[in-house]
């Protein structure tokens, strides 16, 4: 075996503990410069010595170096077992949730763990009734979402995936024979995440307001649209800022109103069944709309409308001003029309 064939074994053989490696479990790596020096290794012997340097188990060298075919690996071979008893892999999946074999609970004696098989197999024959309400509290414990794609009543894919997390809990506090067989492990953790739900990561949107220089010029425009003059530095700040202000508050809605779309509602197994779990944010958000007599804010009309408060005098003479020219050009025209 020359040290290329040994390395490429336990490559291998890192991939194959990586694939299955349960949670909680680091994963084994090796960087680039680790690669590099073990391939430029003279013998295997000096390759196996990097490989140690480098924090790969002493089992993983053993099984690259014993030239076995990793699909003919049995419990029966040494390291194999020993493995397998840091592990739980190589075939094995049956392995436990989300602890290492060797992992010691805070209750003595209290090691009937639960397994892969247990995910299943515990469920397998309950009705339908059983596993909707068990699919309502993964749901108001956040652990479940309506879009997961899960059937009520179902002990499907989603809903293994969610309460994955639920006997991964049980085994880190501990499982007694007693406490598998009646369900009272599951049931406690289950009832805690239903009591503290999952919390929902923050939105990390900002208010970030328009450029002011662009206020600026969007109220100049309008007076000299309206007025046919420039708005004095006191009109320019006021309704400048009223943009400002408006904007915010349109943020502000917006922000309340996702707030809003988030306060799931506590569902039961019932509702699953009979379909009763549809949009419910859309509704949230359309109850607060209708009993706050919400509206979309528009920041332009909300100065415009203050514009024309302030100067509403001032277009008023422009009006009367307009009128009297017009009324002064029309007596004119007449005059000048009469016969001499």
């Amino acid at each position: 075996m020359t040290v290329d064939e040994f390395y490429n074994r336990v490559e291998k053989l890192i991939i194959q503990i990586n694939d299955n490696a349960t949670l909680g479990t680091n994963k084994i790596g090796i960087t680039a410069d680790a690669r590099l020096d073990i391939l430029n290794a003279n013998t295997i012997d000096e390759a196996i010595q990097f490989l140690l340097a480098y924090n790969i188990p002493q089992y993983v060298v053993d099984f690259a170096i014993s030239g076995q075919d990793l699909a003919g690996i049995t419990s029966d071979d040494a390291a194999v077992a020993a493995a397998r008893e840091q592990t739980g892999l190589f075939g094995n999946t049956n392995y436990y949730i989300g602890v290492p074999a060797t992992y010691v609970p805070p209750r003595e004696g209290a090691t009937d763990f639960y397994t892969q098989d247990d995910l299943v197999n515990l469920f397998s024959g309950i009705g339908d009734e059983q596993i909707a309400a068990i699919q309502a509290d993964l749901i108001n414990s956040r652990l479940l979402t309506v879009g997961d794609g899960f059937i009520p009543g179902e002990w499907d894919s989603p809903t293994q995936s969610a309460f994955e997390r639920v006997l991964e809990r049980a085994n880190y506090g501990g499982v007694t024979e007693i406490e598998k067989q009646n369900g009272s492990a599951w049931r406690n953790v289950l009832k805690e995440f239903v009591a503290n739900p999952v919390p929902i990561m923050p939105d990390t949107e900002v208010f970030l307001p328009q450029d002011p220089a662009s206020n600026a010029q969007t109220v100049k425009n309008l007076y000299a649209r309206e007025l046919n003059r420039d708005p004095s530095a006191y009109e320019l700040k006021l309704l400048s800022n009223e943009l400002y202000k408006q904007a915010e508050a349109s943020y502000k809605q917006s922000q309340e109103l996702g707030d809003v779309a988030q306060a799931q509602p506590a569902f039961t197994g019932d509702d699953l069944l009979q379909g009763e779990y549809g949009n419910y944010a859309a509704e949230n958000v359309q109850q607060a709309i209708d009993e706050q007599g919400l509206t979309q804010i528009d920041p332009t009309s909300r100065m415009q409308e203050k514009f024309d408060r302030i100067t509403e005098n001032e277009k008023t003479r422009l009006g009367e001003n307009y009128s009297a020219r017009n009324t002064r050009t029309s007596i004119l025209r007449s005059i000048a029309g009469r016969p001499s």
